[in-house]
């Protein structure tokens, strides 16, 4: 009701405001001489909106998503516009919240390609499409592979391979990263649970899962996590949940709190993609967090800019001051492991050791000795921590 009120205070006496359902509302602006007037009015709902709404248990703000569409000569039937103005709301919450997008034809094709992605995933749910290969991780002061990761792949039946970067927004947005991401945990923890039964791997030996912002809004999502556990009979010990940075900044009350009933449970955190975010090294005890994940950014760009050098160097000491363990992601190189292993870094995964890999072949990897070490050589190269150095 109060943002109804704030809507109509920021229009003109022609203009005509309705709430279409839901949290939809639509603005019709008639007799316009310029985009300018269009912009007006939509920069005045944005500012509005942003102002603190006061509810009966505290107060909130309200973020919107606005689509525009026009029509120059005003002969497009009503439903093209609303449909147009539709498109546009999509593609400006897909850039970020508060914000706006002006209609263009070519957002359509966007549109379609989105439909088509949720429509697939449902169907992948029910067909069985989805599967998960596994990346070790290696300990870098002894060799060690100390654990494995998750990663969720789909294969589509008429697209083939289609990249999480493509379906995983598109699954969050949707709403559908809830269902796929419990199924991912639950087969994970089944598949795990069957390693440890094949192979004889040290206690600490560990699966790490990722877990989406979206999840961690859910309010029954510490309860879901423990009865996956219970009926996999799968160690919470053995379990690292990995969130990423962004999560914890944009929503970190909620975010932390969940964090540590997780925690309570005796599963271990981990921040993924570190330093791609906005939080600070000093805030890192603050989180409920054991293991801080280098965003491999980072590290593709070691030994090339003396920068990049100094953050991953002051992350490291610092994690490891505060008894954390620094996993780095996406090691491609004999030198970036030379580099990881100078700085201190406890471990590493990436291309370097090992391909992600579907759960038979690597079932087949340790049946051959995969599970004792991956051969490292820690020389001499003369690398020093930029941090030390100092």
């Amino acid at each position: 009701v109060q943002i109804a009120i704030r809507l109509q205070e920021c229009l003109r006496d022609e203009d005509t405001i309705a709430r279409l359902g839901g949290d939809e509302f639509t603005v019709l602006l008639q007799d316009l001489r310029s985009m300018d007037t269009v912009l007006d009015v939509t920069n005045r709902i944005v500012l509005a909106l942003a102002q603190p709404i006061q509810l009966d248990h505290g107060e909130t703000v309200a973020m919107a998503s606005i689509g525009i569409a026009y029509s120059e000569k005003g002969l497009e039937p009503a439903e093209s516009l609303l449909r147009d103005a539709d498109t546009a709301m999509y593609a400006a919450k897909a850039r970020g919240k508060s914000g706006y997008a002006i209609f263009d034809p070519a957002m359509n094709a966007e549109v379609v390609e989105r439909m088509q992605l949720e429509v697939g995933m449902r169907q992948a749910l029910e067909g069985n499409q989805f599967s998960l290969e596994y990346q070790p991780i290696v300990d870098l002061s002894s060799g060690d592979i100390t654990g494995i990761e998750a990663l969720l792949r789909w294969e589509h039946p008429e697209r083939g391979r289609i990249t999480p970067d493509k379906f995983i927004p598109v699954a969050e947005d949707s709403g559908l990263i809830i269902p796929i991401g419990a199924w991912v945990l639950r087969e994970s923890c089944l598949r795990f649970r069957e390693l440890r039964e094949q192979f004889t791997l040290d206690d600490n030996f560990h699966l790490s899962v990722n877990v989406s912002g979206r999840q961690l809004q859910r309010p029954n999502i510490v309860d879901q996590i423990r009865t996956i556990l219970e009926e996999t009979h799968m160690d919470p010990a053995s379990l690292k949940l990995e969130v990423t940075e962004s999560v914890l900044v944009r929503d970190e009350v909620a975010a932390v709190e969940k964090l540590h009933q997780l925690k309570a449970l005796g599963i271990k955190i981990a921040i993924d993609d570190f330093g791609t975010g906005y939080s600070s090294l000093s805030t890192l005890n603050s989180y409920p967090v054991d293991v801080v994940k280098i965003d491999r950014t980072f590290i593709g760009r070691m030994g090339q800019d003396e920068e990049v050098d100094a953050i991953v160097g002051a992350i490291v000491l610092l994690s490891r001051v505060m008894h954390l363990e620094v996993t780095a992601e996406g090691i491609e190189t004999r030198q970036q492991v030379q580099y990881l292993q100078a700085f201190g870094c406890t471990s590493a995964q990436g291309f370097y050791f090992c391909r992600p890999m579907p759960f038979d072949k690597l079932c087949k990897k340790f049946s051959e000795g995969m599970n004792l070490s991956v051969k490292l050589e820690a020389e001499a190269t003369g690398i020093l921590n930029p941090m030390l150095a100092a």
